[in-house]
């Protein structure tokens, strides 16, 4: 007659070794980031000032590189430069320091984009 199986022990042994399957995961995500060089790079110096949708996967953006800005078009298959704007007096009118880019709690977009035009609350 077989002895019936402690049911606890494998889940308890189960669960450990999902933990260290977790952490060794988690390792070698942490190692390839540090080896490759992934991450923020201090300073930002590519930003995307603004993107318009014009279309399904159909954009342009204004992205911020250093002395100049750039009108990119980027499509499902392609990215295409369509002006470099190289005028310092242009360029400032686009520059704001982060500590001037005004931080919105997530609440307010979610009120404004709930809000009904019309409808007052």
């Amino acid at each position: 007659m077989n002895p019936s199986p402690d049911l606890t022990a494998a889940g308890i042994k189960m669960v450990l070794v999902l933990l260290l399957l977790l952490g060794v995961l988690l390792g070698a995500l942490y190692a390839f980031r540090r080896i490759s060089g992934g991450g923020q790079i201090p300073g930002r110096p590519i930003r995307v000032l603004s993107s318009s949708y014009l279309g399904p996967r159909k954009v342009v953006s204004l992205v911020a590189v250093p002395g100049k800005i750039l009108v990119l078009g980027v499509t499902k298959n392609d990215i295409r430069v369509l002006d470099r704007i190289d005028d310092p007096e242009v360029i400032s009118r686009f520059h704001t320091p982060d500590e001037e880019t005004p931080q919105h709690p997530f609440s307010v977009h979610l009120k404004r984009l709930l809000a009904r035009p019309g409808k007052e609350r």
